[in-house]
């Protein structure tokens, strides 16, 4: 015959008239398989000129005390996980000394760049706290670089990630404030396609931890950049009178913002 082990404990608990607190060892038992839950945000990488997604997962595990990368990654990434752990301990959240498992999917790809920082930050704390988030992890994309102090800073391939982003029906990407100015291209794509998504800035990761886990409003966006123009930004021209299709329209933009020239033919 065949005993689980809290059954075990109940026999033998039995036999020698033994007084076992059950409910806090059930708790327990509970507890711990809830723990190994994993959870996970969304990020971005990049190859050339194209953008995909990246899901990152993290959960607590047993083994040794530390934070392991499971993932094929650049060492600019990897070096990440050092940033966010001082970030975090900027924010006062301190890593449990318990072995934490990260992965990047998909599993194939190697992953290079910073920009997954603010994912890992995100996922960590969320995984820290133990706080029910505010926001839908699943339909925003975390992407910036983090210094030490937790500030938050500006990423390469900010237009490609966001419009995957975009593609993919994500309600909004956070980014660093600094790259606010150049997703403004973005605002008249998004909005014949998708007029709910957002792109939000932040400074620090602690302005994001509260945005995602408190439900605090305190976000520029699109809007907030309108209003914080100043003297020196010049106004270019722009080819809003040309007729193009959602193709050309895409790829006359991606073209602009890497500050390339485009030729075209044919009628306008």
């Amino acid at each position: 015959m065949i005993f689980c082990k809290p059954f075990l404990i109940i026999l033998l608990a039995d036999k020698f008239s033994l007084k076992i607190p059950f409910k806090n060892l059930f708790s327990n038992i509970v507890s711990t398989r809830k723990s190994k839950m994993s959870l996970s945000v969304y990020s971005a990488h990049a190859s050339g000129m194209q953008a995909g997604l990246v899901q990152v997962e993290a959960c607590f595990m047993r083994g040794f005390v530390g934070l392991q990368l499971t993932s094929p990654v650049s060492d600019v990434c990897r070096s990440g996980l050092e940033r966010v752990k001082a970030s975090l301990e900027a924010c006062s959240l301190q890593i449990p000394a318990k072995k934490i498992a990260l992965s990047l999917s998909p599993a194939d790809i190697k992953i290079e760049g910073s920009q997954v920082d603010l994912g890992f930050a995100v996922l960590l704390a969320w995984l820290i706290s133990k706080k029910i988030p505010k926001k839908n992890p699943k339909k925003w994309m975390f992407t910036a670089e983090l210094a030490l102090s937790g500030e938050l800073k500006p990423g390469k391939n900010i237009i490609s990630f966001a419009m995957e982003a975009l593609e993919k029906g994500f309600s909004g990407i956070v980014v660093a404030e600094e790259n606010l100015r150049e997703l403004e291209a973005l605002r008249r794509l998004a909005s014949q396609h998708s007029p709910e998504f957002k792109t939000l800035a932040f400074r620090n990761l602690a302005e994001v931890l509260a945005w995602f886990l408190e439900g605090e409003e305190n976000t520029r966006d699109l809007n907030y950049l309108n209003l914080k123009k100043d003297e020196s930004y010049e106004k270019n021209e722009n080819f809003d009178d040309m007729t193009l299709s959602p193709e050309l329209e895409k790829l006359a933009l991606t073209v602009a913002v890497g500050g390339h020239s485009l030729l075209l033919t044919g009628s306008p």
